[in-house]
């Protein structure tokens, strides 16, 4: 899916205050909050996020095993592109719901980050 333009979202910090995190809402019912991984190569969900999306069919098959497709992403009520997921199980253990790592980062032309504003910029062509 190509989106055109930019996309600005407002992210926050995690609980432990380590992490930024991307607010995510998966099929306009369920927000997962995504951190914001520069240094992971693949994006990810933990497996009690795995769960409670394939319950409520929220998840399609991936291309490889242990991969799923993300679709139907929305922050702040802008559309995001579909991303292949896998399920990480350390993330349960960090109490992280997912991670947006370079793999969905790299669907676009250019990334900035406000520090001060905690804000991510999207763009694309």
């Amino acid at each position: 899916m190509s989106i055109p333009g930019e996309i600005a979202i407002q992210t926050e910090l995690h609980s432990s205050g380590r992490w930024i995190t991307v607010p995510l809402v998966v099929g306009g019912i369920h927000r997962i909050s995504a951190v914001l991984d520069t240094g992971a190569p693949v994006s990810g969900l933990s497996p009690r996020i795995e769960a409670l999306l394939l319950g409520n069919a929220l998840l399609r098959p991936g291309t490889r095993p242990n991969r799923y497709r993300l679709a139907n992403l929305t922050v702040a009520d802008q559309l995001l592109p579909d991303i292949e997921v896998a399920v990480i199980r350390r993330l349960d253990r960090l109490e992280v719901d997912g991670l947006l790592g370079l793999d969905f980062l790299t669907q676009f032309e250019h990334i900035h980050f406000h520090t001060r504003l905690l804000q991510l910029v999207l763009e694309r062509r």
